[in-house]
Formats: structure tokens, C-alpha cells, sequence
């Protein structure tokens, strides 16, 4: 009669024939460790599990005092020790510091195949979660689009210039952010004197990078901007003795910082409320026969309200 044999070399080749059919899952990479010498039937099951799984085991054949000083050695968040004369498994998974135990059981059982497979999906279930949400695809850009009014002032003569304001913001992540401004003069600035009298408006169209001080979904942010752009002032009316008729635009560099608040009502609409200081180079002057009558530019200030829409 030909010899039979043993249970355990039978479990390890039925194990290694599954293990080579068994196609790589999400979870290649994460170490167990299996605390014991692997020589009874549940530890020999417990580790193919795991293996199934997609784990990567690693035996621990020295005396240990506890599961997390395992875990410790192997630089691994989860050990397990097999218990053959409970039967049990004792399952421990630490946070993703290693700091803190998240699940601490004791699977029980009366068989060692079926307390085996029990283990190896506590670990599986217990991790898939996390796993998941590693490995979740980056957030799709958000775009923002913003309307309202601003206040511009500047030292020289022009006094405050209403503007209606369009804002354009591309985040391609929680805290950076390209963004655009377009400012337009709802109302021109009127300059008078003996020597003529023109109304005078700038238009501004800046770019710059933001970033900001809390994640893109928090309630209540502040952010900080700064770029370049470009001045447009125009002056239109009559001017010089005899009167003659003056249509004159300047063209002008701008640098710019700004600081903003944003309050979120909803989870893609908000209030906003920011200042941007400024600078021309060079300043814009509007002459009257060559005399210098007003100057708009250097510095300047733009204080703003806006509703903002994410897309």
C-alpha cells in the first residue's frame, strides 16, 4: 500500500498551485507578518490566504511579546498569529503611522481551512477601504468664475472709479490656482479745470498664481495672489485754448498683490471679498497744453465683492 502523505505537504502544494493561478489583487505590497514557525495546518493555510490575497508575508520565527513589536521588526502594519490548539487567529492592524492599533480580533473557528480563509478577509476587508481610497484617481480640476464690483483708487487726481469685475480661477489642485481678472470702468472719473475737462476710466486685465491658506473645500478660506498684467487708461473730452478735442489712451505694465476672503455658502457657490494693491509702470498723465493735470497708476488699490461659481 502505497504511503499517503502528509496533511501539511498536502495543504503547502495545494496552496502553491493556487498561489500560481491566483492573479496579482489591489493589495501587492502590504506586508503581514504571520507569527509562528508555519508548520501546523492553520498557519500553513493562514499564510497561502494571504498570499491569495496578494500580500506580502513575512514569517516570524522568533519570540515576540506582543503583535505590534512584530510589526515593528518587519516594518509591516498588520501580523497575525495563528492559535492551531484554540483554534484561533489573532489579527492586528495598526494605523498607517504604525502608531495606533485600528482592529484588534480574534478570529475563531473549528476548521483550520475555513478559520484560515475567515482571517485572511478580515485583513482583506478591513484594508480595502483604505486601499481604495489611495489609490483614487486625482480630483478633476475645479474651475471658478466669479462676478461683482470694485472700488478703484489711486493717488493723482481721478478719485475712486467704480469697475464691474470678472474673475476667472483654475485649480488644479486643493491649493494652487491660476487666475485672471477683467476690470472695467462702470463710470468714468471726470478731470476739470480752467484748461479743459476729460473722462478718464482705466481697464485692468491681470494673471497671476494663487494659493491658498485652506483646502479648496473648507468653508471659510483666505488666499494670497500676485501677478502681472496690463493697464489700459483711457481720457476723452476737450482740452487746451482754443478748445480742441482729446482722445488719448495709454498702455501700461502692472504688477500686482492681492489677499482675499471667501466665505462658501454652498459646495460650489460663495461670497468673496479681496484687496489688490498695484503698481503701473509708468504712471498714466493726463496734460492739459502740456501741464500736468491729473496722473492715475502708481500705486493703486482695488477693493472687491464678487459671487463666485465653481464648474
Amino acid at each position: 500500500m502505497r504511503p499517503r502523505p502528509p496533511r501539511i505537504l498536502l495543504a503547502a502544494l495545494v496552496a502553491i498551485a493556487t498561489l500560481a493561478m491566483a492573479s496579482p489583487s489591489a493589495h501587492a505590497g502590504d506586508r503581514v507578518v504571520v507569527v509562528g514557525p508555519i508548520t501546523s495546518l492553520l498557519e500553513v493555510r493562514l499564510a497561502a490566504e494571504l498570499r491569495i490575497q496578494g500580500f506580502d508575508v513575512r514569517p516570524e520565527r522568533g519570540a515576540v511579546a506582543d503583535l505590534e513589536a512584530a510589526c515593528a521588526r518587519h516594518r509591516a502594519r498588520v501580523a497575525t498569529r495563528p492559535l492551531p490548539e484554540v483554534p484561533a487567529v489573532e489579527v492586528l492592524i495598526l494605523d498607517e503611522a504604525g502608531a495606533e492599533p485600528l482592529l484588534s480580533e480574534r478570529v475563531q473557528g473549528s476548521e483550520a481551512p475555513v478559520l484560515a480563509v475567515r482571517a485572511a478577509e478580515l485583513v482583506r476587508v478591513a484594508l480595502l477601504g483604505e486601499i481604495a481610497r489611495r489609490r483614487e484617481p486625482p480630483a478633476p480640476r475645479t474651475i471658478a468664475l466669479g462676478a461683482g464690483a470694485s472700488a478703484l483708487l489711486s493717488p493723482g487726481g481721478l478719485g475712486l472709479v467704480p469697475a464691474g469685475h470678472l474673475e476667472l480661477a483654475l485649480w488644479p489642485d486643493d491649493r494652487w490656482a491660476a487666475e485672471a481678472h477683467l476690470l472695467a470702468p462702470l463710470a468714468a472719473s471726470q478731470v476739470s479745470n480752467e484748461l479743459g475737462e476729460v473722462d478718464a476710466g482705466p481697464w485692468l486685465a491681470l494673471v497671476g498664481a494663487r494659493r491658498r491658506l485652506a483646502g479648496l473645500r473648507a468653508r471659510l478660506g483666505v488666499d494670497l495672489g500676485a501677478g502681472l498684467g496690463l493697464a489700459l487708461v483711457t481720457a476723452q473730452g476737450v482740452a487746451g485754448t482754443p478748445r480742441e478735442r482729446l482722445d488719448d489712451t495709454a498702455i501700461l505694465g502692472v504688477l500686482w498683490l492681492r489677499g482675499g476672503l471667501e466665505l462658501r455658502l454652498l459646495r460650489e457657490l460663495g461670497l468673496r471679498l479681496d484687496a489688490l494693491l498695484g503698481a503701473t509702470a509708468p504712471a498714466a498723465i493726463i496734460r492739459f497744453d502740456g501741464v500736468e493735470s491729473a496722473r492715475w497708476g502708481q500705486p493703486f488699490v482695488a477693493l472687491s465683492g464678487r459671487v463666485i461659481i465653481g464648474l
